[in-house]
């Protein structure tokens, strides 16, 4: 069960060295900078606009309740941040035949996000998809 202070808790990303590559004791290596890159402030709902229908389900009025959602990594999550630890940045990720966002890794991440009625938060991507997230998102070059 979610405990009832979650939402007495802040988001704490780590940034700018994600860990979710095995080992994930290390720094990124010159091929990671190459293939991947994080982008910071993106604006939650337009994430949660553009995600592709399957995740419809998740993100629901049940909220952190979700019978989808793992109670235990929800509850880890709000323990990390409760203690000011920080947690990787989803990784997302366009799919070209939908034409919508995916989720790699991060759905609980996100969920907790929005029950905390976060408006901006960190992604990771892979670089060959920042041009199509650099237009949804108006962002500027690199």
């Amino acid at each position: 069960m979610v405990s009832e202070h979650y939402n007495q808790v802040e988001p704490v990303w780590e940034i700018p060295n994600p860990k979710l590559f095995p080992p994930f004791d290390r720094q990124w290596s010159k091929e990671d900078k190459r293939r991947f890159i994080v982008l910071f402030d993106i604006s939650l709902p337009k994430i949660l606009e553009i995600l592709d229908s399957s995740y419809d389900k998740i993100f629901s009025s049940e909220g952190l309740m979700n019978p989808l959602l793992n109670q235990k990594k929800i509850e880890g999550i709000i323990f990390r941040w409760d203690k000011g630890l920080p947690i990787d940045p989803p990784f997302l990720f366009w799919n070209h035949q939908t034409q919508t966002i995916m989720i790699e890794n991060g759905i609980h991440r996100l969920s907790l996000a929005f029950a905390l009625e976060a408006t901006n938060v960190p992604i990771l991507i892979n670089r060959y998809d920042f041009n199509k997230f650099r237009t949804i998102f108006k962002l500027k070059s690199l």
